[in-house]
Formats: structure tokens, C-alpha cells, sequence
């Protein structure tokens, strides 16, 4: 794996409505929020083909991560783990219609926040979500981490989810599990049709699937 520090990600005004964020929904009080695009490479590029990449990515030279200091926590956004990102499907092409061999360039957002007050090792929850789309992202503390997504792993089984014996409970808990983001009226109309007209369980790609479907994502 190879990485390959970028620009900003956020404008300065996107960046104060984040610190807004911060002070409406969580008790942090974040002072400053700085964020870095890193390109994460299947592999190590040298020579004549770094100086390539960089060209391609619009960087002008190749430059180190900024590390946090003491009182800030830093945050590695990436695609969800398992996923190919349409950016990284484009920019692979790219590079590869452009004589770099590749298997896969993805794009992580690395956010550095600085705090006022005692610092832990990780965000609570509440902050994370200002961060991340659990439906589409991964969120990770330690840039090594995100080697993950050139994880070439076998295909998961399918999971049911058991609404025929725990009843609604169990669509609820997978709901917060996978990050589905349904509503109470999606479950609704999810229990009838499993319970009352198909009488069988769901399965978690059914449940994703719908998900997908019914979110902004998609439209």
C-alpha cells in the first residue's frame, strides 16, 4: 500500500458549518477542524510513475500526513470496507488507461480536530456520525487501517433476520447494526410484508437492498 497526501476536503465555510455541528449535537467543544485528502495506492509507485501519479492527482509534490498534537484527534473517513467507491472505479481506469498498473487508487478523508479540554483516544458515537455515512463509509483512527479495502475476501453467507420468531425487536437491532437507517414507518411496512404477506424472514441483502433504495443515496 502506498498513500499519497492531497489538498483540503472541505472548504473553510464547509468547515465552520462541521464546528457548528459539533456544538449543536455533541458536548466536544472543537475548536479548529483541519482535513486532508489522502490517495491510498494498491501499490508502491516510484520514480517516473509517482511523479505521474502525482500529476494525475493534482499534487504538486509528495508531502506528509499532518500528525495531531496533543490535544487534537484525528479521524480516517474511507469508502465502506468491502466496496469499491465510483471515485476509486473512475480514477483506477485512469491510471491505467494512462500506462500506471494499478489494481485500485481509493480516496480516504482524514479530519483533524482540536479540542479544548481533556481528549480521548477515540470520538463518542454522536461525533462520529457528523463524520461518516455508516451506510457507505468506514471510519477508522490509524491510516494504516484503511489497507482493509484492498482486502480481497470470499463473499459473506446470507443472514436472516429472525422477524418471524423476535418480531419487530429483531428489524430494529438490525437496523442499528448494519446502519440501514430506516424509519419507524419503513419497519412498518417491512414487518407486513415479511410477517403478513411473504411469512418468511428477511435477509440482510433484502434489508440492504431496500435500504439502498430508499435512501438519498440512490436517488
Amino acid at each position: 500500500m502506498m498513500t499519497i497526501a492531497g489538498q483540503p476536503f472541505l472548504t473553510d465555510f464547509q468547515t465552520q458549518q462541521l464546528i457548528n455541528q459539533f456544538a449543536q449535537k455533541t458536548d466536544l467543544n472543537v475548536t479548529q477542524i483541519s482535513t486532508q485528502q489522502v490517495f491510498v495506492l494498491s501499490r508502491e509507485l516510484l520514480g517516473e510513475e509517482q511523479k505521474k501519479a502525482l500529476d494525475l492527482l493534482g499534487v504538486k509534490e509528495q508531502t506528509s500526513l499532518e500528525a495531531a498534537t496533543e490535544r487534537q484527534i484525528q479521524v480516517i473517513v474511507s469508502p465502506r470496507f468491502g466496496t469499491i467507491s465510483p471515485w476509486a472505479s473512475k480514477a483506477t481506469d485512469i491510471f491505467n488507461n494512462c500506462e500506471l498498473k494499478i489494481n485500485r487508487i481509493e480516496r480516504v478523508i482524514v479530519y483533524t480536530l482540536t479540542l479544548e479540554g481533556a481528549t480521548e483516544d477515540k470520538l463518542p458515537t454522536a461525533a462520529e456520525r457528523l463524520l461518516y455515512d455508516r451506510m457507505t463509509q468506514s471510519l477508522v483512527y490509524d491510516l494504516n487501517d484503511v489497507n482493509k479495502l484492498f482486502d480481497d475476501e470470499p463473499p459473506a453467507s446470507l443472514n436472516h433476520i429472525d422477524v418471524m420468531g423476535a418480531g419487530r425487536s429483531a428489524l430494529e437491532s438490525a437496523n442499528t447494526t448494519f446502519g440501514f437507517a430506516l424509519s419507524s414507518d419503513d419497519i412498518d411496512y417491512l414487518m407486513h410484508a415479511y410477517v403478513n404477506d411473504l411469512q418468511r424472514n428477511p435477509t440482510d441483502v433484502e434489508l440492504m437492498m431496500f435500504a439502498q433504495a430508499n435512501s438519498e443515496h440512490c436517488r
